[in-house]
């Protein structure tokens, strides 16, 4: 899990992630059409 209030960062993040641990590039529409916004208040608990 990654959490960020900056969507470029997730996308950033996921594609250095995937190039330097899995040898794979991932696009940055791929990364964006698997990020779920979840509010944070409701993981306070």
């Amino acid at each position: 899990m990654v959490r960020s209030e900056s969507e470029d960062e997730v996308v950033e993040l996921v594609q250095n992630h995937a190039g330097e641990k899995h040898d794979m590039t991932v696009g940055e529409n791929d990364v964006r059409d698997g990020i779920e916004n979840v509010d944070v208040t409701a993981d306070a608990g």
